[in-house]
């Protein structure tokens, strides 16, 4: 691939990330002045509008350079529901659940032992699925709907994911700051995160450029962590980062080698790019 090709998806997944940063700031002072809020997975309160900045970002962008009908077809892209098949459904379902039992497996076998529930009621989880189906909603807007398109066209899965990843991990440290976390915790949960952005891009890849698939897996990602087992005296996915974080490394690298070997296996080829569509 030449430099010339890649320079103008560089250039412009940098615009956009910049872009992100600078709407996020404000959201971040207002975390680090507002701690302890008591929102589900300790989340600082700032992180309710940060969440919605990528789609403002890639909303803003789609809109200078396509016009309205590009912007609007941005959003549009988030009701893709019915390109999702049965088989990318499953793996929507299947890997978060797959992490957390791996996860709560490792524990017990490490002797760290895990609570024996999650003390949330029916109705909580409802209201859970909400809220964070419309943060995914916020993310993968900018994430997957935009940049993701933006870098598959040119790059691979594992460039593409680290090209967003890294940039979106280390979006979340101002958060892991405000809650406290060490410098190794954060390191752990950074690789962690460019491991979950990883699944997400072959997700997308492979389910034929389906919005929705990376949508309810963002969803399920972080209601598992709500609904894994904990106390008020014990998080274990909190308290052992060194443990949850690989698991999902590992899980990453399973899914990975799998679509490799069956790149058909979710029903899509491997290399699309869609913002042909956007821009019509």
């Amino acid at each position: 691939m030449s430099k010339q090709s890649s320079k103008p998806t560089k250039e412009s997944l940098l615009t956009f990330f910049v872009l992100v940063y600078a709407l996020s700031v404000p959201f971040w002072l207002i975390s680090f002045l507002t701690k302890n809020t008591g929102l589900p997975l300790d989340i600082p309160i700032g992180d309710i509008g940060a969440a919605f900045t990528p789609l403002a970002a890639a909303y803003i962008i789609a809109w200078r350079q396509n016009g309205a009908r590009a912007a609007k077809a941005l959003l549009g892209r988030l009701g893709d529901v019915r390109k999702l098949s049965v088989r990318s459904l499953l793996a929507v379902i299947t890997v978060p659940s797959a992490v957390y039992a791996a996860t709560y497996a490792a524990l017990e076998m490490l002797g760290y032992g895990v609570p024996s529930g999650a003390g949330i009621t029916f109705a909580g989880v409802l209201l859970l699925l909400g809220f964070f189906y419309a943060g995914a909603i916020g993310e993968e807007a900018g994430y997957t709907a935009y940049a993701a398109d933006k870098a598959l066209a040119r790059f691979g899965s594992l460039q593409t994911a680290l090209l967003i990843g890294t940039p979106w991990a280390l979006w979340h440290v101002p958060s892991m700051l405000v809650q406290g976390r060490t410098l190794s915790w954060i390191a752990w949960g950074v690789g962690g995160t460019i491991a979950v952005r990883y699944i997400y891009v072959r997700l997308y890849q492979t389910s034929g450029g389906c919005v929705s698939a990376v949508l309810f897996m963002h969803v399920l990602f972080n209601l598992g962590r709500v609904l894994f087992p904990h106390s008020d005296s014990a998080e274990p996915l909190v308290e052992h980062a060194a443990v949850y974080y690989p698991v999902i490394a590992l899980a990453a690298l399973a899914f990975g080698i799998l679509l490799r070997a069956r790149p058909k296996l979710l029903g899509a080829t491997t290399r699309h790019s869609l913002m042909t569509k956007m821009t019509k």
